[in-house]
């Protein structure tokens, strides 16, 4: 049982206390599991060989980033003025004040959670990151800024400790991918109810209440290029952040250590330490098909007030 340091004023004591709540239940010197990281699995490649692939995919990804930022500025100027004429306004009403707190309830469970276990460092994984951008999306007014946020949560609908690389519009395939890939052996029952109720909150309940409160259109968000920057951001977050984090700590964030055999495509290929490239092509294409799979739902769940909102602007 790790206790807090007696004076949190010196240095060593604190980082040493952080370390443990954050990388104890992840590996020490009797346990390890190559889901959560640990020496074996920081020995399946180098950082360095990970930044080479990095910076192969990375002027594809900066030729998409500013394409795809100039059409959300479009797309987010245009949503304002229709909102407007509605009469919709701009400030979040009482449905998406409920939810962003929902959002937060979950995220400070998890965090609960993941202190006593000792793992604290996997609430950096993206379906966490998820819970918390459509968080503050509830909270925030409407604008540029909250447009990106929704964008990127929207397309990585999240998945903790599984296999995902997207980011909002895109974390949302990061909680479909959770529930489909789950790695929950060593979750107890309560943990397993709680890992699929978050996962599938930001999959499809989450997005579908802030379409239907009337701020964010799903038809916006399949508007090309959209879902492939939604990955582009999630890609960012896992290259530029996660990646390097695992290197320093050991800790699998989001496969950016090794991968792992609950993937298929892994399993039968071999891909090991090549895995980390390949994982770009077809995560990508997953991303595309779960953003697209929401959007024609939430038009679906939304299509009285889109028939409504066509009426009164034409």
């Amino acid at each position: 049982m790790v206790s807090i340091p007696k004076s949190i004023t010196d240095p060593q004591n604190l980082l040493e206390f952080i370390r443990m709540k954050s990388l104890q239940g992840v590996y020490n010197e009797t346990f390890e599991t190559i889901y959560n990281g640990g020496p074996q699995c920081a020995s399946e490649s180098t950082l360095g060989f990970k930044i080479a692939l990095i910076m192969i995919l990375f002027p594809y990804h900066m030729y998409n980033f500013y394409k795809g930022i100039y059409v959300m500025r479009r797309i987010c100027d245009q949503r304002r003025q229709i909102i407007q004429h509605n009469g919709r306004g701009l400030q979040p009403n009482f449905l998406e004040i409920m939810l962003g707190l929902l959002c937060f309830f979950f995220l400070f469970f998890q965090l609960h959670l993941k202190y006593t276990s000792n793992t604290m460092i996997f609430i950096l994984n993206p379906c966490h990151i998820t819970t918390a951008l459509f968080g503050l999306v509830a909270f925030l007014p409407y604008n540029r800024f909250s447009f990106m946020l929704m964008l990127i949560a929207f397309c990585q609908t999240c998945g903790a400790q599984v296999i995902h690389y997207d980011l909002t519009y895109l974390l949302i395939i990061c909680s479909w991918l959770g529930i489909v890939f789950a790695e929950n052996d060593e979750l107890t029952m309560f943990e397993i109810v709680i890992y699929y109720t978050q996962h599938l909150f930001a999959a499809i309940v989450a997005p579908m209440i802030m379409f239907k409160a009337g701020r964010y259109s799903p038809k916006d968000f399949n508007v090309y290029p959209l879902p492939l920057l939604g990955f582009i951001f999630f890609s960012f977050y896992m290259r530029f952040f996660l990646t390097p984090m695992s290197a320093m700590t050991w800790a699998n964030l989001n496969h950016t250590l090794c991968g792992v055999d609950n993937d298929p495509w892994r399993a039968y290929f071999g891909m090991h330490k090549y895995f980390f490239i390949w994982a770009d092509g077809y995560l990508l294409l997953a991303s595309i098909t779960f953003s697209i799979f929401n959007s024609y739902v939430g038009q679906y769940i939304c299509r009285d007030s889109l028939k409504e909102t066509k009426t009164r602007t034409d």
